[in-house]
């Protein structure tokens, strides 16, 4: 957004691209993820975006293959006809390159992660307060199949559709 405000507000470029981030934004993560939030957020100011996640940052082979497979899909007709509010989540099989087993597109998983909050015992110089643990339990739950985390499981690099303000079932 500070791009789009400021340095870019006069000359927008034709397309974001977030990331790389090492961690993944499939099934439920992709709500909260920086990666996917500026490409939103470049989406709803009116340029198309592609958000990427799940690359070994410390494989140089796996990096430089993203990176090459990133460039050819920027400059391909799947990104020149993407339209706001329209945007990409693209993630990526962690590994080496020969992981990969191909590439679809699908949807988000949804509700894969178990939340528990409680109220823990009172410390000893804090009487009267409540302090509350909050515990995240990835991957609680199966991911359907044909989502992006049992694809990706699988080795490939799975592309789902999003709008502004959702998925993109189109």
């Amino acid at each position: 957004y500070f791009a789009l405000a400021g340095p870019l507000r006069d000359k927008r470029p034709d397309l974001v691209i977030t990331g790389i981030n090492t961690g993944s934004n499939v099934a439920d993560a992709w709500v909260a993820s920086g990666t996917v939030g500026a490409a939103r957020m470049a989406t709803y100011y009116g340029v198309p975006a592609i958000a990427l996640s799940g690359v070994d940052n410390d494989d140089p082979e796996a990096v430089a293959a993203v990176v090459r497979w990133v460039v050819k899909l920027a400059r391909s007709d799947v990104a020149r006809q993407l339209k706001p509010p329209q945007y990409l989540t693209v993630s990526f099989p962690v590994g080496p390159p020969s992981r990969i087993t191909g590439v679809e597109v699908t949807e988000h998983a949804r509700g894969l992660r178990s939340f528990n909050a409680e109220i823990l015992p009172t410390a000893g110089d804090a009487p009267g307060r409540e302090r509350w643990s909050f515990q995240v339990v990835r991957d609680a739950f199966p991911a359907p199949a044909g989502t992006d985390a049992a694809l990706v499981a699988q080795g490939k690099i799975v592309i789902v559709p999003m709008r502004v303000d959702e998925a993109d079932p189109d």
